[in-house]
């Protein structure tokens, strides 16, 4: 189960077993997307990003024994984990930004699921700007494990609401960057590459965007967040993040005022 030289299709195998059996028969689908579909997933560095769609939303009950089996298989991977997000069909089919949840889990969460895993469930419902790229990436390229093929069950996002959940997820990489120099300088490259072109990217394609069509002042801070991710390693801060960030942003925001 999953891509073509992924390595860990068990933890694909046993990620819809446990969504059949914490959702039955409300379970419409599972869907693989990020890295692990992009051509770009690193074994020890990249995360596992899942989306299971439901017809109603779970009881708290059905996500607690849903919880339960997600900790330690998210936890026992060589890789950095699962992130996934539960919603529901009606919200994928006509998707509305920002787009409702009604169960969200990634590792820097696991303190807290650990600790009160009932309240974690009940605050762990709402809205997410960051879904509307989630359900785009979906649509343009993710994987069925589970239910239809993506294109019938994600509706299509608005270039809109793609570049606001771009803007939500880079707005204050000015102040970021020297914290995550690879995620932020890779998904600012991606997100200048969709606006700009309609390319729905991943962070490794929208690197090599960058060193093609970005001012060559910033290329070797590319050129290092690149090989840093494909090789799955941190990265030194240049010196040169936060003036790129702030290039990059105001690139950003010209291009969405054009619309």
């Amino acid at each position: 189960m999953g891509p073509v030289g992924f390595p860990y299709p068990e933890l694909l195998e046993a990620y819809v077993s446990l969504c059949r059996r914490a959702f039955g028969e409300n379970l419409c689908g599972v869907y693989l997307h990020g890295s692990a579909v992009m051509g770009c997933f690193h074994p020890t560095g990249s995360d596992v990003d899942l989306l299971a769609v439901t017809e109603r939303e779970p009881s708290d009950g059905e996500k607690r024994v849903f919880l339960d089996s997600l900790l330690p298989l998210s936890g026992g991977t060589p890789c950095q984990g699962i992130e996934t997000s539960v919603v529901l069909l009606k919200d994928c089919l006509r998707p509305r930004h920002p787009i409702p949840f009604v169960f969200h889990y990634s590792e820097s969460h696991r303190e807290r699921a650990e600790r009160d895993p009932e309240g974690f469930i009940r605050s762990m419902r709402g809205e997410d700007r960051d879904l509307a790229a989630h359900f785009a990436v979906t649509r343009a390229r993710g994987m069925a494990l589970y239910g239809d093929p993506p294109r019938e069950v994600f509706g299509e996002i608005s270039r809109e609401d793609y570049a606001d959940a771009i803007l939500y997820d880079v707005e204050r990489a000015p102040e970021e960057i020297g914290e995550h120099p690879v995620y932020l300088t890779l998904n600012l490259c991606r997100g200048l590459a969709f606006l700009r072109e309609g390319l729905i990217l991943s962070k490794a394609e929208g690197g090599a965007w960058g060193l093609s069509h970005l001012p060559e002042a910033y290329l070797p801070l590319i050129r290092a967040a690149l090989d840093a991710y494909r090789a799955g390693e941190s990265m030194a801060d240049t010196g040169d993040g936060e003036a790129f960030a702030r290039f990059m942003l105001d690139a950003l925001r010209a291009e969405m005022r054009m619309d």
